[in-house]
Formats: C-alpha cells, sequence, structure tokens
C-alpha cells in the first residue's frame, strides 16, 4: 500500500498493515466481455470493415518488427505528418483494442486518451511502437503477452497470455512545459513535487488510478535536469527522499493497470537510490507474478525478505508463489525460509556441524543454507566450529552467500547449474563450435580520406550527440608493472593527461561540436579498482563532466569451483570465506542493465552504447566513421576491428552459419579455435591462412570495441537478464593411480564461470543475428593499447607482434595526428627508428603531434583548419580548441595552442624557431638535470616508457575570450 493511502479490500487485491499490497495469483479464466460496436467507429475502423468483408488484416511479414525479437509489430495505414514523435510529446489518440482470438473480439474503445511518450503512462508496446508515427498517423499494433498484459491477463477483459491488436489514430501532439520555467530553484522543484505526490495519493484512495498516475509522473518532473552535482549532501537527500515514494506509488498504479514492465522500470529505478528499499523488491516480484514469471518472483521476494526478514506481506506473497509453483510440480525455495510445514520435497537433513549452529541463525540464513546444501554444497560446513565460537565469521559467511545469491541472475542454484554443464562439456571435449561453418561476415573495410570514410564520418559525428560510452574493464596496473590504475596512467606526455582525462575530454569535445549536452559516460570497475578511480575523478572534478553524467557500475565476483561437480571453494586461510574471482567483462552487461543505467539512457533518448578498452587511446580517432557505418549499415552491433594477419594471437570475427539450425551469428572466435573451425568449414580447408591478394587474414581481427544500437539491445537484456554466454576453463591435478573416474576430479587451481563482452551477439536469434557487422579500420587510426611491461614488448616485438607498451602506446598517437595533419598536405617528415628508450626496442618515432578531439573530430574538419603547414622532425605542436585554424605555420621546436570555447584563433604567416622539447631517456634526463643544479625525480610513468620529456622553450598561444578572435601573424 503507498503512502497514505486507504485501498478498498477486494477478493483480488488487499493490503496489509505492513503497507504492501498482496496481489492474488489465482487463475482467472472468466470469459472477455464482449463491446457493441457504433456506426461511427464503424465507418472509422479499418479492422472493422476487413472483418465485415471477411478480408485478412496484414500478416506478419508484411510488418515492420519494432522489437528484436518482433513482440511488438506495426503497419502503418496512414502515414501522417511532420516528424517522428519524441520523448516528452503529449499525444491525444483515438483507438480500438482488440484480443487476437478466433473471432478478434473487441475489448476496449476510446475516443481520445492522452499521454506523455516515454513518461511511463502506458505499456510497454505501446511506448516501442509510437516514436515511429507522426501527427495524424493511423496505424495497426500488435503485442505479444510480453509487451502488453503477460501471462495473466487483465480479467475480465483480458484472457491469460493474450496477444492483443490496437488501432490507432495520433489527433493531436504537443510538447510538454519544460518544468524549470515553472520552478526556477531548488527549493520550489521540492514543493511542487510533494503537492504532486500528495494529489497522486488522493486520487489513488479515489481509486482513479490513472490520474494518480499522471500526478506521480508530474512530481517525479520536477526532477528532470536537476544536477546533482550542484545539490548539497542534504539537498541531495531531500531530493531522494521525495522521488522514492513518488516512483515506487508510480509502480503500484502500472501494477493496477496491468502495465507491469513499466511497474519494473520504477522499481529499477528507485532500487538505483536505494539499493536496500524493500518495497521496490516487493513490486518487482509482484510484476514478476503478473507476468508469470515465478522465477524472477522468487528472486526478488527473497531480497525483500532478506532486508525486512519479519515482513508478513512479504511472507504471504512467496506463500502464494510456492502454492502456484506447486500447481506446476516446480520447487520453491521459499520452503525452507517461509513455509517449511508446506514442503513438497523431502526436508534437507543439515549437515550435523550446521545443525549444532541452528539456534544461532536467522530464518534468512537457514534458508540460504538449506538452499546451497540442495545444490550439494554439505562440504561447505563440515569444518564449523561449535556456537560460540566464530560466530561473526559465520553470520558473515552468509551475507556473502546472499550477495553473490542476489548479483548472478537465477542465483547460486543457477550458477552450480550452469556450471556443472559447462563442466561436463568439458570433460567430454564438446566443441562450443561443432555444427558451425565460418563464413566471411559482411562489414566496411575503410581507407582513411577516402571518399567513403569522409561520407561515413559526417554521419557518424551526427550521431555522436545520441551516444552513450562505457569504459570497460579498468583494471589495476600490475601487468604494465604500475602501482595504480590503468585509467589514471600518463596517455601522453606532452599534456600529462592520463588516459582517464583523455576520454573525458573527449567527451566533452563531442558535446561542443555536436551541441549535446550531458553525453553519459559509464566506467565497471572492480572491488580493486571502485575506489581509486572515483577518487580519481573526484580529486579531479570530473575532468570537467557533470558528476551526473558519470555512472560507476562495479562488476560482481562469483564463487570458485573446486572440483569437477561444481562444488564452491573456500579460502584456504578460512572456511567461512568463499573464494571469489570477477565473472569478467561481460558482467558489463547484466550491470548495465541491472542498475538501471540502460532505462536511464532509453528515457534521455539515447541512440548508440559504445564500448571501449581502457587504454586505447585511438578509440575516438575511428569512432566517428564506425558509427556512420553503423547508421548506414542498419547495424545493431557494430564490432571494430584491424586487419588480423593469419595465425595472430588475436582473435578473428567470423559469421558462423548451421546448416542444420538454420541460424547465424557474427561473432568473435578466439584465435586457438579458429584454425581447428576453418579447416572444418567449406572453402576453408587449408585453416587460417592469408588471403594472397590481401596478405591478411579475410577474418577481421577484434579489438573489443563495440557500438550497439540501444532498443534492441536493451530488449535483448530484459530477455537474458543481462547474461550473456559463459566458458569455463578448468585446470585439474594429475589424476592419481586407481582413482574412481567417477568421483569428482578436483582442480589444481580454483575455476570460475567467466562471461566476455564481445560474446554478447551469441544471444541473438533470428534476424536480430543478421543485423551484426563490423568496421575494419587502419591500425594506426583505431587501435594500439598499452598492456604490457617493457620486457614483454621486446619479446612480443620479437615474434612480430605489436609491442603494446606506454612508449609505443604514446608513440602511436604522435604517428595519428601526424598522419591526419598529411591529409591536409601539411608537410610532416617521415618517422625515425628510435632504440634508445626500451632496450632492445626500436619503435618509429614521428613528431610529437597531439591534436584535441575539439580540433580535429573528423578529418573533414581538420582539412577546413589546418592550410600551409610545415614542421621538422624535432618539432612539438599542441593544439586544444575547436575553434583553432592555421592559415600559414613553420615550426622548428615547441608550440603550444589552447582557445577556449567560442574563442577563436587564426595562425597565419608565422613562423616559430626555439629549443623545443625533447624526448631523453630515463638515466640522460637524471645525470643532465642533477648537472645543472635541478635535479629531476623519475615518475612512475616515466620509468615505463623510458623517457622524460625535458622543455627547453616553448612559444604558447593562449585565448580564452569568448566571441573573440585572435590572430597570430609573424
Amino acid at each position: 500500500q503507498m503512502e497514505g493511502e486507504q485501498a478498498a479490500t477486494t477478493p483480488q487485491e488487499g493490503a496489509d498493515e505492513e503497507g504492501f499490497e498482496v496481489l492474488d495469483v489465482s487463475d482467472q479464466n472468466d470469459p472477455p466481455l464482449m463491446l457493441t460496436v457504433e456506426p461511427e467507429w464503424l465507418a472509422w475502423s479499418t479492422v472493422l470493415q476487413r472483418q465485415r468483408q471477411q478480408l485478412e488484416l496484414p500478416t506478419e511479414d508484411m510488418r515492420v518488427k519494432i522489437t528484436p525479437d518482433g513482440g511488438v509489430t506495426l503497419h502503418v495505414l496512414r502515414e501522417g505528418s511532420g516528424d517522428l514523435l519524441k520523448v516528452k510529446n503529449c499525444v491525444t489518440v483515438k483507438y480500438l483494442a482488440f484480443l487476437v482470438d478466433k473471432e478478434l473480439t473487441l475489448f476496449d474503445k476510446t475516443p481520445s486518451h492522452t499521454f506523455v511518450v516515454g513518461d511511463a503512462e502506458v505499456i510497454l508496446a505501446w511506448d516501442n511502437a509510437f516514436p515511429q508515427l507522426r501527427m495524424g498517423s493511423k496505424a495497426l499494433i500488435w503485442s505479444k503477452p510480453a509487451y502488453a498484459y503477460g501471462a495473466l491477463g487483465a480479467q475480465p477483459k483480458i484472457p491469460p497470455n493474450s496477444t492483443i491488436l490496437w488501432e490507432v489514430e495520433i489527433l493531436a501532439i504537443a510538447n510538454q512545459p519544460a518544468v524549470t520555467t515553472e520552478t526556477p530553484n531548488f527549493e520550489a522543484r521540492l514543493a511542487e513535487a510533494a503537492k504532486a505526490k500528495e494529489a497522486g495519493n488522493e486520487l489513488f484512495r479515489n481509486q482513479a488510478t490513472r490520474k494518480a498516475l499522471t500526478a506521480y509522473n508530474k512530481g517525479l518532473s520536477y526532477f528532470d535536469g536537476v544536477n546533482e552535482e550542484e545539490l548539497d549532501p542534504e539537498q541531495l537527500q531531500q531530493m531522494q527522499e521525495l522521488q522514492l515514494p513518488l516512483l515506487l506509488n508510480a509502480a503500484a498504479c502500472h501494477l493496477k493497470s496491468k502495465t507491469q514492465q513499466k511497474a519494473q522500470e520504477l522499481c529499477r529505478r528507485a532500487l538505483a537510490i536505494d539499493p536496500r528499499c524493500a518495497k521496490a523488491h516487493f513490486r518487482l516480484a509482484q510484476a514478476a507474478i503478473a507476468l508469470g514469471d515465478y522465477d524472477r518472483a522468487q528472486e526478488h521476494l527473497l531480497d525483500a525478505a532478506k532486508i525486512e526478514p519479519g515482513n508478513r506481506s512479504i511472507r504471504l506473497e512467496a506463500e502464494a508463489v510456492a502454492h502456484k509453483m506447486r500447481e506446476q510440480d516446480r520447487v520453491s525455495p521459499f520452503k525452507g525460509i517461509f513455509t517449511p510445514e508446506r514442503v513438497c520435497a523431502p526436508p534437507v537433513v543439515l549437515p550435523p556441524a550446521l545443525e549444532a549452529n541452528r539456534k544461532i541463525l536467522t530464518i534468512v540464513e537457514l534458508g540460504l543454507a538449506e538452499m546451497i546444501i540442495r545444490q550439494g554444497q554439505s562440504h561447505l560446513f563440515e569444518k564449523w566450529d561449535p556456537p560460540g565460537k566464530s560466530d561473526e565469521l559465520k553470520h558473515g559467511f552468509f551475507e556473502q552467500v546472499r550477495h553473490m545469491d542476489g548479483t548472478y541472475p537465477g542465483g547460486i542454484a543457477a550458477y552450480v547449474t550452469n556450471a556443472r554443464r559447462l563442466l561436463c562439456n568439458a570433460a567430454e571435449g564438446s566443441n562450443p563450435l561443432a555444427g558451425f561453418e565460418a563464413h566471411v561476415p559482411a562489414g566496411e573495410h575503410l581507407t582513411a580520406g577516402t571518399e567513403a570514410f569522409t561520407s561515413f564520418e559526417s554521419a557518424g559525428i551526427e550521431e555522436a550527440a545520441r551516444a552513450a560510452f562505457v569504459l570497460v574493464a579498468g583494471g589495476l596496473g600490475e601487468r604494465l608493472g604500475y602501482s595504480g590504475i590503468k585509467a589514471a596512467l600518463t596517455s601522453e606526455s606532452l599534456t600529462g593527461a592520463c588516459f582517464l582525462r583523455q576520454y573525458a575530454r573527449s567527451i566533452l569535445d563531442l558535446e561542443r561540436i555536436t551541441h549535446a549536452d550531458g553525453i553519459p559516460f559509464a566506467i565497471m570497475t572492480s572491488d580493486d579498482t571502485h575506489v581509486a578511480t572515483q577518487e580519481l575523478l573526484e580529486r579531479n572534478k570530473y575532468f570537467g563532466l557533470r558528476r551526473s553524467q558519470v555512472a560507476l557500475v562495479k562488476q560482481d565476483l562469483v564463487p570458485c569451483l573446486s572440483d569437477s561437480f561444481a562444488r564452491l571453494a573456500t579460502e584456504p586461510t578460512s572456511t567461512y570465506i568463499l573464494q571469489a574471482k570477477p565473472h569478467g567483462h561481460g558482467d558489463v552487461h547484466a550491470l548495465l542493465y541491472r542498475s538501471g543505467t540502460l532505462d536511464r539512457w532509453t528515457r534521455d533518448g539515447r541512440r548508440w552504447v559504445i564500448f571501449f578498452q581502457d587504454t586505447n587511446p585511438l578509440f575516438f580517432r575511428s569512432l566517428p566513421a564506425a558509427l556512420g557505418v553503423s547508421r548506414a549499415r542498419g547495424f545493431d552491433v557494430n564490432s571494430l576491428a584491424i586487419p588480423r594477419r593469419a595465425r595472430e594471437a588475436i582473435g578473428g570475427i567470423c559469421r558462423l552459419v548451421s546448416p542444420s539450425a538454420g541460424e547465424e551469428v557474427t561473432v568473435n572466435v578466439e584465435y586457438n579455435q579458429l584454425d581447428a573451425l576453418l579447416r572444418a568449414s567449406p572453402g576453408f580447408e587449408t585453416g587460417d591462412v592469408a588471403n594472397p591478394a590481401t596478405g591478411f587474414s579475410p577474418f577481421p581481427g577484434n579489438i573489443n570495441t563495440l557500438i550497439f544500437r540501444l532498443q534492441p539491445y536493451l530488449g535483448t537484456l530484459r530477455a537474458t537478464h543481462g547474461l550473456t554466454t559463459e566458458l569455463v576453463n578448468p585446470k585439474y591435478k594429475p589424476l592419481a593411480p586407481g582413482t574412481d573416474p567417477s568421483a569428482p576430479r578436483e582442480f589444481a587451481t580454483s575455476a570460475r564461470l567467466e562471461c566476455m563482452m564481445q560474446d554478447y551477439p551469441k544471444s541473438l536469434k533470428g534476424d536480430a543475428a543478421k543485423r551484426v557487422g563490423f568496421t575494419v579500420l587502419e591500425p594506426w587510426l583505431a587501435f594500439s593499447p598499452v598492456k604490457n611491461r617493457a620486457d614483454a614488448a621486446v619479446r612480443m616485438a620479437a615474434q612480430g607482434v605489436p609491442p603494446a607498451c606506454a612508449a609505443s602506446g604514446e608513440f602511436a598517437q604522435y604517428e595519428c595526428n601526424c598522419r591526419l595533419l598529411r591529409f591536409c598536405g601539411a608537410d610532416v617528415p617521415d618517422p625515425v627508428p628510435e632504440d634508445r628508450f626500451v632496450p632492445g626496442l626500436t619503435l618509429n618515432r614521428w613528431p610529437a603531434v597531439v591534436l584535441s578531439t575539439a580540433f580535429a573530430p573528423t578529418i573533414a574538419a581538420l582539412k577546413a583548419k589546418v592550410k600551409n603547414l610545415k614542421m621538422t622532425a624535432r618539432s612539438t605542436l599542441v593544439i586544444e580548441g575547436d575553434d583553432v585554424t592555421i592559415e600559414s605555420l613553420e615550426l622548428d621546436g615547441a608550440l603550444v595552442v589552447r582557445a577556449g570555447h567560442g574563442a577563436k584563433v587564426v595562425i597565419s604567416g608565422l613562423r616559430v624557431t626555439n629549443r623545443g622539447w625533447r624526448l631523453v631517456p630515463c638515466r640522460e634526463a637524471a645525470e643532465e638535470t642533477r648537472a645543472a643544479g635541478k635535479p629531476h625525480v623519475l615518475s612512475e610513468d616515466e620509468e615505463l616508457r623510458g623517457f622524460v620529456l625535458l622543455r627547453d622553450e616553448t612559444r604558447e598561444i593562449t585565448f580564452y575570450k569568448e566571441g573573440a578572435t585572435l590572430t597570430v601573424t609573424e
């Protein structure tokens, strides 16, 4: 029950004293209501007219798929005029609603209904379909149950599992008024939101559910556009204390209106504010029950029970779910927690050591114990101490179990089940690619500077305004020999920017170029990196980004496995701590989904989600062209790639086709699986060999940079709950002579299930799997990661593999910028070999040039700004600013140009000659500065690179006067 609510009790729904509405899950099979049809409706309705004439409606293959799974389809009867509908448009529609049954039964007719697009007022099918319509459009919208009224329907009108057909006409469109014009300050917003909440409560008490929902949505809208970064802690708390009941009350309205997906979305937003909100978990369970998803309902009710173990409403709802599952001959995990007297399976026998501790455990802890014992994990309790000893550690054990059970889709039971299946496959030597043939995938091979490349760049830079960025797997720098997080490592020495600053500034530059507001940036962290990443952002004031546009999503740990029976492992030092490791960077999909981040981006009108790695600074140079390819080719998934040499230790992107199943998917295949797959595929019997015409493999090299179209991506994650394909890589102990082969086989080191970000396309089926492609770009423009320490880089280079160290990563940026300048006709000298910085490693050293994303977002933009430039090999050039023009420049030394946003700098007829900047090997730099009486203390970053930047002399041009022009001449 909602705050301030006194709802009437009926046989279908009631409220208990705890304030939680309890919905009945009994079957409701009443016949649907029949409506009479007036002549004016018959004259208006195409469906009714075709019924009268016994004519068929458009078949499924004639309709437009709105959702990837075909759950919502559309057939436009009249196109209408003007722009497509947008979020926040207030729309008035006329509609008829039919059950798609043998008779095509009419069950609802409304001559005028008004709602706000994207404001959580209508069911999911309408939210998906209406943005494809215009003013005056008339259309037919079909929806399968998952996007309409779910497995239970909405009796008495709508039976369970009903497919619905709407005939709609858009009568009027208006933009919602901006809240900021009505409420100019934060206090006014709070006051108006509070009034809206009270108004909604009063309407709800009077059973005016639809009007109550409108009031709650209005209350929430008062916080649209509020910059949390500008709020002090007290104001933030005040806002969230109002948002929480508004979200939960709006969710209750949607539950009553049978629009369960909207209720789920609002509850996820509530949990983003307060992860321990039992009512949000409870409402999520109610929505899952209404959709017939009792497994998901169990998970949410268990989460609610862990927060409020004594809550009667949660127990009653759990009993109802258990009853429903008994009818389906299924086992409910709530038997051990809520209703031990009603079990329909043999009771769990606790191991003696655990039975001895029964009295110190809570009912939730006992329920968790029974759950993991049912999964064959009794061994975890064999060495437990008697009560009174290590009791706090025992409670800590169950808290760890509770957390892991709540973060893995389906809980620990699903994790163990998946682990046993994968371990069994591994033991049998099952090939995960068996039955598939490799084909060359569809995609674009781009060459910088060509007409096609320029066209794609132009399209992509427009789309960047609608993108959201995700930095994946920002890890520790141990492999590099760096003590901090990799995102804090210096990207290049000229500006001294770390990788995270470089990425943040590039996003800000894209905002200015595209006139976008607050392009979102999510960063995936782990237990090892979360605090350090947060501190780096806060210490640097988010590098100019607003705090509200940055989201940190922390990767969860999964339990480790000790043997082939998927028994969970404990730490060697404590029987009360489960061993746990990261699930892999594929977790990013589940994190973005569960945190509500993708829902929020959808509401904000984002169109693309772009994933990139933590130490590849060239990414933003290649982004516009690749994003343009996604738009032009209609890709839902676009993998950025580089030309791949045959047998190179980098995954290859393949189109996998299963002739027997009639399925196909374009996905990365790991290099150690690729050769065997090709030999088993027609036309590639020689395996992983180069194409003689190109010298490269026909299968592009995966660089783990991906562009997803947001709407189908979110739709897929809703179906999979964020879980992607998993793998396990066990390493067994040697088998002792005489060992029973059926006994569990121990691992030499603990294993765990892993998932990879790039395996997401394996979740796609049918037509969705065909909208997956790739964009191949030249390595100098797209890929030069920093992941190896110097000694490893030397070994890699000796094998003909890119060294991927800090020095090579910095020099790759200089090369990229110099090549871009050459497209403008600039006179840039060729690189020279450099072997002084990393012993045993020779790198090509170009003039040191750094160009900001704002200055050079595309090659076409750069050509418009650089007219005549000549520089020497020892020169250094840094340009930051979106409105800098080089009419004529000769450079022999160091020049830094910085222009503020809105300030214009024109360089015309300028000649710069000075001592410049030098990259000096670390030991020489230390000796030189000590001899000069200014000893330089080497930083960790400099030691990794093998050189120090010494600034001998600089010409610096800095201009920040907005709206003014500075012309610099000789």
